[in-house]
């Protein structure tokens, strides 16, 4: 065990800016808080079973596969959970069944934090009844239901049946002691572009034509950079098709 007094001595703290413009504060553990973290992290993933709804921290599932679960729908409706690892607290990671030691080393000032290896699983197990309640409601309607993280998304065929669905998610959430931030809940229909986790799902995984349109100017120009290409390696991921074409021979990186 390690002593826990002064635990924020055991983070390094920093801001990152969010695509918004906000900033998300990053908790990086420090050695030796880290390793028990890790420890925990191990210990708690043996115990959690994923629903096949849940895509997000589960090793083998990906972005991808959620959002292929809401391809060629006539409507996808998506909602975002309101600050998401803050809004878990040290109560409820001890509810999970671990020790009073395991909730601290979980959490600062009583909440989990972004940064910490442990935050993903606990933040999945804390969701799981949750998941289950909105995997059965989406089954009942014939709807299909994924959740990735924050983002919660519902789509089917026929009519919209928004108010229903935002009635089923806001009481699951609100049950948990948190909220839907409504300015980020996305009603799309298949004549609009539809994106689940920023993948177009209109008629078949695509990414959005204006991201396409910016990445082929900057190999026309000779410009990429490293994460240039690890992005056009996600699109090939998503899509072979509009990476070959996006590509269109040989890559050049820019001389810093």
């Amino acid at each position: 065990m390690i002593d826990l007094t002064n635990k924020k001595n055991y983070y390094n703290i920093y801001p990152k800016k969010k695509k918004n413009g906000k900033i998300r504060w990053i908790y990086a553990p420090l050695e030796p808080l880290k390793s028990e973290q890790f420890i925990l992290k191990n210990k708690l993933e043996d115990k959690y079973n994923p629903s096949d709804c849940v895509f997000g921290f589960i090793e083998g599932r990906s972005p991808i596969d959620a959002a292929k679960l809401h391809v060629n729908k006539d409507w996808v409706i998506s909602f975002d959970i309101d600050n998401f690892f803050p809004s878990i607290t040290k109560e409820m990671v001890l509810s999970l069944g671990v020790s009073e030691y395991e909730s601290e080393i979980a959490t600062l000032d009583g909440k989990l934090v972004q940064g910490s290896p442990c935050s993903p699983v606990i933040s999945n197990l804390v969701f799981a009844n949750m998941d289950r309640y909105l995997d059965f409601y989406a089954y009942l309607f014939n709807y299909s239901y994924s959740r990735y993280a924050d983002d919660i998304t519902f789509s089917s065929n026929g009519k919209n049946p928004y108010k229903g669905i935002s009635r089923a998610v806001n009481l699951a959430v609100n049950k948990l002691g948190m909220k839907i931030n409504k300015s980020k809940t996305k009603i799309m229909y298949k004549n609009r572009e539809q994106r689940v986790l920023g993948i177009t799902v209109n008629t078949k995984p695509s990414i959005n034509s204006k991201i396409r349109k910016i990445l082929r100017a900057k190999i026309h120009q000779g410009a990429i950079n490293e994460s240039d290409i690890g992005y056009i390696s996600y699109i090939n991921s998503i899509s072979c098709e509009q990476a070959k074409k996006l590509i269109g021979g040989q890559l050049y990186l820019k001389e810093n």
